[in-house]
């Protein structure tokens, strides 16, 4: 984008995108932190005029995120979507982004989700409701598809800039926060003793993605403080696996877990049982999924003998799923479930659930 474009964007805006993902960004920038109105800009516009090439990189990666055009026809189809379709209600309830459970079915929604910096959040949420072809798109789900298509290339386009500018300049996919809702830190708070040995370990750690630019991602499991020894995940690749995206009250009629405590714990096990029912009737819930290495303990199937010999017969393979359930715990923290379900070479390690929650 020409400099003359982008102070023909500052000239005619005044204030700032409000999604909370341009916060980073703005934070490098001193006449902006702190500013979301006329008085930064106008530094900025300044600034620019005099020439400031590095202000024009930002000023660019800030402009990527004004959607402004796209607010209206998202609200309209979401109103439109939402008059037909309780489950899409419900999950924007337990997404916050509806009060209850009967609440406003308008263009407001989206122009709430503005004003509180989460429009890249509803979309993203909208996008991956029903997934589907994009051609001519006339449902919310259809139209936040294409909005995050276009997000992404003119993020591309920026970051083209940047290095163009400076080789050796981070893009800006790395230093804007993680979009993707696996990428963040979590914590197990809750296990069944089935699979306790399993979970144990994970006190904070991550989904790392290990090819974020490809249409079919796969993740690592990373441990963000030590590395446990020994690490049941190590080398383990999780796939995205499954169609279906129930809601959290859908499953468990239950709008919002507290924060976990000792006081909570029991509700924490109650939750997990259902969902572990449910997980094991339904298979087609989206989750991630992948193959551990555990070892056999003898303590856990005392008449089964291992040949000594052969150290694979002391390897277990195990099946693992991890689903997902964004701002469904007090405070708006997402709640992770993960589950090894019974299979033919999981003979040794029970079918349970544990719960953890996530943190930006």
């Amino acid at each position: 984008m020409p400099d003359s474009a982008v102070l023909q964007w500052l000239r005619r805006s005044d204030r700032l995108p409000q999604d909370s993902e341009i916060a980073p960004i703005i934070a490098e920038l001193p006449s902006l932190a702190g500013q979301r109105r006329t008085a930064g800009l106008v530094q900025v516009r300044d600034q620019l005029a005099a020439g400031n090439r590095r202000l024009l990189l930002s000023a660019l990666r800030i402009i990527a995120y004004d959607h402004s055009d796209w607010h209206k026809s998202l609200g309209n189809a979401l109103a439109r979507d939402l008059e037909a379709d309780e489950k899409l209600r419900e999950l924007l309830v337990a997404n916050k982004f509806v009060a209850a459970r009967r609440g406003s079915a308008d263009v407001t929604i989206v122009f709430t989700a503005v004003r509180d910096g989460r429009f890249l959040e509803l979309v993203r949420l909208l996008a991956d409701y029903r997934r589907g072809p994009a051609t001519c798109p006339d449902t919310a789900a259809g139209l936040a598809q294409a909005l995050i298509d276009w997000h992404a290339t003119l993020l591309k386009m920026v970051e083209a800039q940047e290095l163009a500018s400076n080789p050796k300049a981070t893009p800006v996919r790395a230093r804007a926060r993680s979009t993707d809702s696996w990428a963040i830190s979590w914590t197990i708070v809750h296990s069944d003793l089935d699979i306790a040995h399993i979970t144990g370990s994970l006190t904070d750690f991550t989904f790392h993605p290990t090819n974020a630019e490809s249409q079919d991602p796969t993740y690592e499991l990373a441990h963000n403080v030590q590395v446990p020894s020994p690490d049941w995940f190590a080398g383990a690749l999780l796939r995205p696996v499954g169609e279906e995206q129930p809601s959290f009250w859908e499953i468990t009629h239950t709008e919002q877990l507290p924060f976990y405590s000792r006081d909570t714990a029991t509700q924490y096990a109650y939750v997990s049982d259902i969902l572990g029912s449910y997980f094991a009737r339904n298979t087609g819930v989206k989750r991630l999924e992948g193959i551990i290495r555990v070892p056999l303990t003898e303590f856990r199937r005392p008449h089964y003998s291992p040949n000594p010999t052969d150290k694979s017969s002391l390897i277990i393979k195990t099946l693992i799923h991890f689903y997902q359930f964004p701002g469904v715990i007090e405070g708006g923290l997402p709640l992770l479930v993960v589950r090894t379900p019974l299979s033919p070479f999981n003979f040794t390690n029970g079918d349970g659930t544990a719960m953890g929650i996530g943190k930006g």
